[in-house]
């Protein structure tokens, strides 16, 4: 689910949520985050400044990283 908050900022901000209902283990639950904070610093650039954010649902754990990258270019618009 992505929530999109108005900002008067230059630049956007983001933020991500990761559950332990989504992974129950912490190693995890960071390694999603890298990636997902991997993905969204190279698209920045071409993004309205707000403010992003990202909660992962129960099961966003199994995907594949390739799987996880379409997801987040469905839910990003790109």
């Amino acid at each position: 689910m992505l929530k999109v908050f108005t900002s008067n900022l230059a630049y956007c901000r983001f933020a991500a949520v990761v559950s332990k209902k989504v992974a129950p283990k912490a190693v995890v639950r960071n390694r999603l985050k890298r990636f997902i904070f991997n993905f969204l610093k190279e698209r920045a650039g071409s993004m309205i400044s707000n403010d992003y954010l990202l909660i992962l649902s129960p099961g966003a754990n199994e995907l594949t990283k390739e799987e996880l990258l379409k997801e987040l270019e469905l839910v990003f618009g790109f």
